[in-house]
């Protein structure tokens, strides 16, 4: 019943297509896959549906374009892949009720659906980017308190956006507020096998998610670390040293594995009843920017083997260099190459490697790294986008927080001018469109 993306099929097909982006091991995404996707008459759709599965982080590329800011979403798309309407999470009986009413007005007014309603996703383009003066820039920046003091009061925030704000008191001094984030965090702290969820609310983590993310474990190893080498707390120490075990278990001795699944009842279980149960699922897929910002996060530790390990196994995996050109696959299943989000991470890694140990084979791959960013360049800003794709991946598309990561490697490698310009033509739009990128470029 399902189809993958695949760009020439999705353009021979002559149906409309039902778009479904997922998350593996995300119990809404599970409930739609099985509860409305997997209920009996559901294959009737195929008659005038072409019905492609997505998983959003196998292929942020699509993501970026057709959801709806989270997953699960449904997206449904004209032959040549512009929106008709669509929406995020809901029961069987939503669903169906949708997709009747949608019919209806395909058969009765198919031109208007066509030719007037369907939506085509908008195109980035730089002028829509507007540079913002150097006052403005200092106003933000002495605003950076007051803003951080409301987010630590918010009961609805992510561990990432707390993160920036624990590396930013860390780097500060500001010990007490420091300590603050430490006790928002602890309080999405797995107390019986270690690690931290992927929770959005500081409050009560098994309310939103008890995924638990590699990546997001390593980073609160690293900042646990940083704080304890700066104030000298040896609790927080013994809590590093419990959460670097932790993240031990997350790797496939290679690399490290994207996520464990949520499982609310489990994580709720005590540790007896958890010694009876089945464990949540391990994704064991191997995705470069993950592992190539783990590696990063190994360098800051000083674990340069162990960072130099994962980097050389990822790019044995999903790198394939020829004299012509370079292919960064984004994962194993290797159906999509060189998104903006694994070039720039990667150089990142590549260089802050080669910084420690002046190997010439990663200088060598910094080169052709460089020659794949520089074949995304706007004027100044950084595009995703493919000429052969099916839909709106043809169309050029900014990935903020990837474009963000350019202005880092920039910064790092000594062209301020450059950093600083991407970051102000970025900050006015991704303060609406996206809080963590706003505030990884101002902090």
């Amino acid at each position: 019943m399902w189809h993958e993306w695949k760009d020439e099929e999705l353009s021979k097909d002559p149906r409309y297509k039902l778009l479904f982006i997922k998350s593996f091991g995300e119990a809404e995404s599970e409930f739609m896959e099985k509860g409305v996707f997997g209920r009996k008459g559901i294959e009737t759709l195929t008659q005038r549906y072409m019905l492609i599965k997505v998983d959003a982080e196998e292929r942020p590329d699509i993501f970026l374009r057709y959801a709806l800011k989270t997953t699960p979403t449904v997206i449904i798309l004209t032959r040549d892949g512009k929106i008709i309407g669509g929406g995020n999470f809901c029961d069987y009986d939503t669903f169906i009720k949708f997709m009747v009413e949608l019919g209806t007005l395909i058969t009765k007014q198919k031109h208007v659906i066509e030719n007037i309603a369907a939506e085509d996703v908008r195109e980035d383009d730089e002028e829509i980017f507007s540079e913002i003066g150097a006052e403005f820039i200092n106003q933000i920046n002495s605003s950076i308190p007051q803003l951080l003091d409301k987010l630590l009061k918010s009961s609805l925030i992510s561990p990432k956006i707390l993160f920036l704000a624990l590396d930013f008191f860390i780097k500060n001094g500001d010990e007490a507020n420091a300590r603050k984030v430490i006790e928002l965090l602890s309080k999405a702290e797995d107390k019986v096998e270690g690690g931290l969820f992927s929770s959005q609310s500081a409050e009560n983590p098994l309310k939103f998610s008890t995924q638990k993310s590699s990546l997001i474990n390593a980073k609160y190893a690293l900042l646990l670390k940083k704080f304890y080498e700066k104030f000298k707390d040896e609790e927080i120490h013994k809590k590093f040293v419990r959460q670097f075990e932790f993240l031990k278990t997350l790797s496939n001795q290679n690399f490290f594995i994207n996520k464990i699944a949520e499982d609310e009842e489990y994580y709720k279980s005590t540790k007896s009843i958890r010694d009876i149960r089945q464990k949540p699922q391990r994704d064991e897929r191997l995705f470069f920017d993950v592992n190539l910002e783990i590696a990063e996060i190994l360098v800051e530790m000083g674990e340069i083997a162990e960072a130099k390990k994962i980097t050389d196994y990822a790019i044995s995996e999903l790198v394939e260099v020829s004299d012509e050109e370079i292919k960064i696959f984004h994962s194993n299943k290797k159906d999509t190459s060189n998104l903006l989000c694994d070039v720039s991470q990667g150089i990142i890694t590549l260089y802050k490697i080669y910084k420690e140990t002046r190997e010439e084979k990663y200088k060598e791959l910094i080169a052709k790294f460089e020659k794949v960013l520089n074949s995304k360049k706007g004027e100044v800003l950084y595009f995703d986008f493919n000429k052969n794709g099916f839909g709106a991946l043809k169309k050029k598309k900014i990935d903020i927080l990837a474009n963000i990561k350019v202005s880092k490697y920039f910064e790092l490698i000594g062209e301020k001018e450059k950093s600083e310009k991407i970051k102000r033509l970025l900050m006015p739009y991704a303060m609406t469109k996206d809080t963590f990128a706003f505030l990884y470029a101002l902090l």
